[in-house]
């Protein structure tokens, strides 16, 4: 096993010139995490180097628990995007092919990090499908566990205000396309 410092090094090296508006807030993300971490994922990697489009998330989640080990679930209700990703990452990664309001609840171990990314679709429909990921998620964070989301400005419309107004947890990273928090 290589470490955090040594996957910090190939982010900065190889994936940070890639990632474009989501770079600074995926470095601060990874910096926090610890070592042995369950990472949850809503939508799955769908376009191998699609950097500024899709960000590529399963593929760094699976190369930071590849270093620190761990684990990552990546869901998503479309087969064809587990397909694509399946060949990208290594056994770290275990891919739900399902509706993700429909496995979270099932879900029974602890969350590290939370990453919520699915549902491209219609403003409302998708800004609500996140909080209620959340909420079905909810259950499974712990005090320090992350809360992460992508496309901050239409689908975290409803979550961002829950977990700042309602919540009041502490903003970890705040960027231009995602925002983090940090479960006190």
């Amino acid at each position: 096993m290589m470490g955090k410092k040594e996957f910090l090094a190939e982010f900065d090296q190889k994936y940070y010139p890639l990632l474009q508006g989501r770079a600074q807030s995926f470095r601060d993300v990874f910096e926090a995490l610890g070592p042995e971490v369950t990472i949850v994922e809503t939508g799955t990697l769908r376009e191998p180097g699609n950097w500024a489009g899709d960000g590529q998330s399963t593929l760094l989640f699976d190369r930071y628990v590849t270093h620190c080990l761990g684990k990552v679930y990546s869901i998503d209700i479309n087969p064809r995007n587990s397909e694509v990703a399946k060949p990208l990452v290594t056994f770290a990664v275990t891919f739900i092919v399902e509706d993700s309001l429909k496995f979270l609840p099932r879900l029974e171990e602890p969350i590290d990090l939370l990453y919520l990314d699915s549902l491209d679709g219609d403003m409302k429909g998708t800004a609500e499908h996140q909080l209620q990921e959340f909420l079905e998620a909810k259950k499974n964070l712990h005090s320090g566990s992350i809360v992460f989301i992508d496309d901050r400005s239409y689908k975290g419309r409803l979550l961002i205000p829950y977990i700042e107004g309602v919540l009041g947890w502490p903003s970890l990273t705040r960027g231009g396309i995602q925002d983090a928090w940090r479960v006190p």
